[in-house]
């Protein structure tokens, strides 16, 4: 975890601490971890499921599930609030090229006068004064719409973790056109 220089570290698995108490004792302590899971994981009493983690105790909640199948570990349910990423809100322009008018564009064009325009002295004024023109000539001669764009919500369901269930939903099959 040093040579990775992990900010975010969530170690789950099957861990026989009985055996290896000191080196799990010492992952603990040394990395400033959490083992979240405080109740029995085996179904004779032993906790052998650790959920290892630098989270704080309020973003990350383990619950015990049923044994599953021939396994003598109960199912662990491991639910982490991570935080949302959003984007930020932003308006969107959408040009409508295909509707622009383009003889009189075309018009403006030709009568601008570019040598008194480009004469800002430094090529970085010369190029926001071209700039700033064009996308006057833009909006006057080209029909545009805005639009507030909505947060998108990259994960919108909270980041739930089943150890030894894999899950998948069924594939939905499109309807026989035949």
């Amino acid at each position: 975890m040093l040579v990775h220089s992990c900010s975010h570290v969530l170690i789950v698995g099957n861990l026989n601490d009985h055996l290896e108490r000191d080196a799990y004792e010492n992952l603990l302590e040394v990395q400033g971890l959490t083992d979240h899971v405080t109740f029995p994981t085996h179904e004779r009493g032993g906790t052998l499921d650790p959920v290892i983690s630098g989270y704080q105790a309020d973003s990350l909640q383990c619950h015990r599930l049923e044994l599953m199948g021939s396994s003598d570990h109960y199912v662990l349910l491991t639910q982490l609030d991570v935080g949302v990423a959003q984007d930020e809100a932003t308006t969107r322009t959408i040009w409508l090229w295909n509707k622009a008018n383009w003889a009189p564009l075309h018009r403006e064009l030709s009568h601008t006068p570019w040598a008194t325009l480009l004469q800002g002295g430094t090529e970085s004024g010369e190029t926001l004064a071209l700039t700033s023109h064009l996308g006057t000539l833009e909006r006057r001669h080209a029909p545009h719409r805005k639009y507030a764009t909505i947060t998108m919500v990259w994960l919108s369901l909270p980041c739930c973790c089943q150890g030894k269930i894999h899950c998948r939903a069924p594939l939905q099959e499109e309807p026989d056109s035949t």
